[in-house]
């Protein structure tokens, strides 16, 4: 399991701002695990995080999502939700399913700029990942709902 420490996420981030998320070590922490999820999801994400997550040992130099990546993504929503009233621990565990389930089975395509993004579990569409109004049932909907 990789350890990135406050001081690295905090080298990484340097000269970036990407609003108040980015002015705490959880915020960027969330922001990065943010970022792994959405590649995993087939979304598509900004250069500048693809380029932390990368430098970080979270993605590949390809892009794709690595083992350790993903584990310390999950580690991170679990962190983050585990003392939550709310049902957070039962959140966490759809999100645990939802990776096993679909980080190794190759990533979904985007469809080009011109055209509507879709869901591929409920097919709802929208022009931007957050404009998609996911169906009630819909695992992806779910999970981003967890992330939020």
């Amino acid at each position: 399991m990789m350890l990135l420490t406050e001081k690295r996420i905090e080298e990484l981030f340097e000269g970036t701002d990407f609003g108040p998320a980015s002015k705490t070590d959880e915020g960027r922490k969330k922001l990065m695990a943010m970022c792994l999820f959405k590649k995993v999801a087939g979304y598509g994400n900004g250069r500048t995080i693809r380029q932390i997550c990368i430098e970080a040992g979270l993605l590949t130099k390809k892009e794709n999502p690595t083992k350790d990546g993903l584990r310390w993504a999950y580690n991170i929503v679990l962190s983050n939700n585990s003392a939550r009233s709310d049902g957070g621990t039962k959140k966490i565990e759809k999100v645990k399913q939802f990776l096993n389930k679909h980080s190794y089975t190759g990533l979904p395509v985007l469809i080009d700029d011109c055209q509507p993004i879709k869901c591929l579990f409920c097919q709802a569409e929208g022009w931007m990942p957050e404009d998609i109004k996911h169906e009630k049932d819909c695992e992806l909907g779910e999970l981003l709902d967890v992330l939020k």
